[in-house]
Parts: C-alpha cells; sequence; structure tokens
C-alpha cells in the first residue's frame, strides 16, 4: 500500500507508528465527525502502578458526532499539569527524557482550544524526534471508502496496552521485572526509553507484525 489513512490521535501508539515504515504517505482524516471510545482524545503510558490512561478533557455537549476540527479542549482543570506530572513520575528516570520532555511540554502549554490541532503538534513532535521522513497531510473532505492503494485505519480497533512475556521483540522499559514487556503504549514510552534508535526498533516492529 502506498498510502496510510487514520484518525487523529494525541502521542499514538507505537503498532500505529509502526505502520508508517510501510507506506509512502500518510493521511489524517480530518473531515470526520468525532467518536467517543476511541483514541482520538487518549494515550496511554507505563507508571509503577501499571498502564495509566491519559484522557484529554473535551468541552461538555454533543461531541460525538460533531465534526472533528470543531471539538474543543476543556481547560476546567489543569489537565495538562496533570499529565505532565504522570509522565514525569513515569519516565523522569528513563534514559533520555531529558533529551525530550522539555520540547514536549511546550505542547502542553500552549493552550491549544481545538483537539485536531493539539494532536498535529503531538504527531509533529513525534516525526521529529523519531527521524521519520514521511509525507503527511490532512484530508480535504470525507470519503468513505478509498482507492485499492490506501490502507484505511479511520475504524481500526487498536490493541490496547497489554503485559506480555519474553516477547520476540521488544526494548528495555521502566517499571518492568525480568521478561516483561508492555505492548501499545503511546510511542512516548519508546522515545523516552530508546532515544535515537527508537526509529530502528519500530522498523523492527513493523517487520514482526
Amino acid at each position: 500500500m502506498n498510502i496510510l489513512l487514520h484518525e487523529t490521535q494525541p502521542f499514538s501508539n507505537f503498532e500505529l507508528f509502526s505502520k508508517y515504515s510501510q507506506h509512502k504517505k500518510v493521511v489524517i482524516e480530518a473531515c470526520e465527525h468525532y467518536q467517543k471510545r476511541s483514541l482520538r482524545n487518549k494515550y496511554y503510558i507505563l507508571t509503577s502502578q501499571g498502564i495509566l490512561p491519559l484522557a484529554i478533557p473535551l468541552k461538555k455537549g454533543k461531541n460525538n458526532k460533531m465534526p472533528i476540527k470543531d471539538v474543543r479542549i476543556s481547560f476546567e482543570e489543569n489537565w495538562q499539569k496533570t499529565h505532565l506530572g504522570a509522565i514525569r513520575a513515569a519516565y523522569g528516570k528513563s534514559p533520555f527524557f531529558e533529551h525530550y520532555f522539555d520540547e514536549m511540554e511546550i505542547i502542553f502549554l500552549k493552550n491549544h482550544t481545538f483537539l485536531f490541532d493539539f494532536n498535529q503538534n503531538a504527531l509533529e513532535f513525534l516525526l521529529k524526534k523519531l527521524k521519520c521522513n514521511i509525507e503527511v497531510k490532512e484530508s480535504t473532505s470525507y470519503q468513505k471508502h478509498y482507492s485499492e492503494d490506501t490502507d484505511d485505519f479511520r475504524h481500526h480497533l487498536w490493541s490496547p496496552p497489554t503485559k506480555t512475556m519474553n516477547p520476540t521483540w521488544k526494548y528495555i522499559q521502566s517499571w518492568c521485572e525480568q521478561g516483561e514487556f508492555y505492548e501499545n503504549l503511546s510511542t512516548l514510552d519508546l522515545l523516552f526509553s530508546t532515544g535515537p534508535d527508537a526509529l530502528f526498533h519500530l522498523l523492527k516492529f513493523s517487520e514482526l507484525k
């Protein structure tokens, strides 16, 4: 397939990011309607207590079925402080935390009005730090079906983060016992843990899937 099409996500999991290496171009669906119970406003990290979901709160109202670019972030609570504190507690001692945290923090402190803009900023950050050179565009109209050269993952049910034992592919994660590995966390986990080798690990993962 030449084109990868998928929904917007904040700090996507590495199952999705591993697919970037298998395509020549990525299209982010910008003309769909928001769907609840998805990864459009959620990502997962690994803490001392296990897997932690971090959700970006949305303004109250009928977000479901609202055009994705119109979905607004809520600032009734200081969710940025909560997310940044959780990320620091989880990865503060990871080998490459100091290399990336400050620049990542800026994304949270921009106070984006719209969820889509936050997600795009997060995607740009990951692509830059992974040194992933691939063309990424937004869709300009909604199409239910695409041509055969497009891999459509807009409604894919992404595997939830899970703990596995002695997998064929892994990297050293914080908070893991010997032989343990947590799959499908946010790509932040991979970045903080492996730094400049993150892209190599994504390529290895894509070969096994």
